[in-house]
């Protein structure tokens, strides 16, 4: 008697894989690795920047110089957007530890961005000292003709670069994305979605 195949029903179905772990996953590796970069430059700029000014001029401009909040501020950051890397890279493999990462990160960022605004606050207040006791320089006259616009810039760009990512990534991952299948993986271990069996 010849064994007979089932019948099969119809075309297996395969589920739809979701595009959006890739492009967020790519976004957080960009976006950790460009705010590493602006980071060190700030810093950097901070330290080696009154060398860049000529010495008949020094006098001039106010010393460069970086408070212990603002070089603890970076550090931390540095930490925190290397971890976005990470976490980026494993959204993009579909891992949902990605999904954990990215929250950490948002929650830490946070706390961090508060502690960066306050250090930039007191490093405002030595500049604004510094151009009541020096009013006859170039910088002084020129901080006096910008007023406050100056300041208000700072702030807005900080606003945007230190909130924008983090308050995404809280909405994204805690409210809209929050389970292993939205990413495409199965949400019994921590294996892709496309790994060999």
């Amino acid at each position: 008697m010849t064994q007979m195949t089932p019948p099969i029903d119809g075309p297996r179905e395969i589920p739809e894989i979701p595009s959006w772990p890739k492009a967020v996953g790519i976004i957080s590796v960009v976006w950790g690795s460009l705010m590493i970069c602006c980071g060190a430059c700030g810093i950097g700029f901070a330290f080696m920047g009154q060398s860049m000014i000529p010495p008949e001029q020094a006098s001039q401009y106010p010393p460069m110089s970086i408070n212990t909040i603002q070089l603890v501020a970076g550090g931390f950051g540095f930490v925190l957007n290397a971890g976005l890397i990470v976490a980026g890279s494993l959204t993009i493999g579909r891992r949902p530890i990605g999904r954990t990462l990215h929250l950490a990160y948002a929650v830490a960022a946070l706390p961090l961005f508060a502690l960066s605004i306050y250090g930039q606050i007191l490093q405002q207040a030595d500049m604004e000292r510094w151009v009541r006791e020096n009013p006859d320089t170039a910088y002084a006259r020129q901080a006096a003709s910008m007023g406050s616009l100056g300041g208000l810039i700072g702030y807005g760009i900080a606003l945007v670069f230190g909130l924008a990512y983090p308050l995404f990534c809280l909405l994204w991952f805690g409210v809209i994305k929050r389970s292993a299948e939205s990413m495409g993986a199965a949400s019994t271990d921590d294996e892709p979605l496309d790994a060999p069996l």
